[in-house]
C-alpha cells in the first residue's frame, strides 16, 4: 500500500448558486401564499405550477449541496472521486501520464471568461481553475480542482519523481 502524500475533500459551497436557489424558492412559496389567501380563476394551474418549481428547485438544491470531491495522491497514482456525479473512484497511474502540471488562476481571472475551454477535458472542480491538469499516454485529459495548491503541487512533484 503507497502512502498518501496528498488527500482532499471538498463540497460544494457557492453561496451565490446556493442563495439564488434560495431566493427563487422563497419567491414560489410567497407566490403560493397569496394564492392560497386570495385565489384567481387559474388557482389549480398556478398551485400546481408552484408545488412542481418547488420540488425541482429544492431537488436542484440537495443534489448540488451533496455535491462533493475527494483526491488522493500517492507514489503509484492520483485518483479522485465526485459523488454523486460520478460515484466511482478514479484512477490514474503515474506510469500513464504524459503531462502534469498545476494550474493557478488568479481569483478575479476566474470571472472574466478567459480560463473557459471547451476542449474534450474531463473537469472536476468547484474553485475555478486551480488544481492539477493531466494528460493520459492515451491522450485523455483531466482537471482536477484544489483549494490547496501548495500541498498537491509538492505531492505531485514527489510522486512523479518517485515513478520516473
Amino acid at each position: 500500500m503507497a502512502k498518501i502524500l496528498f488527500k482532499e475533500k471538498q463540497q460544494f459551497k457557492n453561496i451565490e448558486i446556493i442563495g439564488l436557489f434560495a431566493f427563487l424558492m422563497l419567491g414560489v412559496v410567497y407566490k403560493m401564499v397569496a394564492e392560497l389567501l386570495q385565489p384567481s380563476e387559474n388557482f389549480g394551474l398556478i398551485l400546481t405550477s408552484a408545488i412542481v418549481m418547488l420540488v425541482i428547485f429544492g431537488f436542484t438544491l440537495k443534489y448540488l449541496l451533496a455535491l462533493r470531491l475527494k483526491t488522493k495522491v500517492n507514489s503509484k497514482h492520483i485518483s479522485f472521486s465526485m459523488p454523486p456525479l460520478k460515484k466511482s473512484k478514479e484512477k490514474i497511474k503515474w506510469k500513464d501520464v504524459a503531462s502534469c502540471k498545476i494550474i493557478q488562476t488568479p481569483l478575479t481571472a476566474q470571472w472574466h471568461g478567459g480560463n473557459i475551454s471547451f476542449n474534450h477535458e474531463r473537469r472536476y472542480s468547484f474553485n475555478g481553475r486551480n488544481g492539477v491538469q493531466i494528460t493520459t499516454k492515451n491522450g485523455t485529459e483531466y482537471f482536477i480542482g484544489s483549494k490547496n495548491l501548495p500541498s498537491l503541487k509538492a505531492a505531485v512533484s514527489k510522486a512523479i519523481d518517485k515513478s520516473s
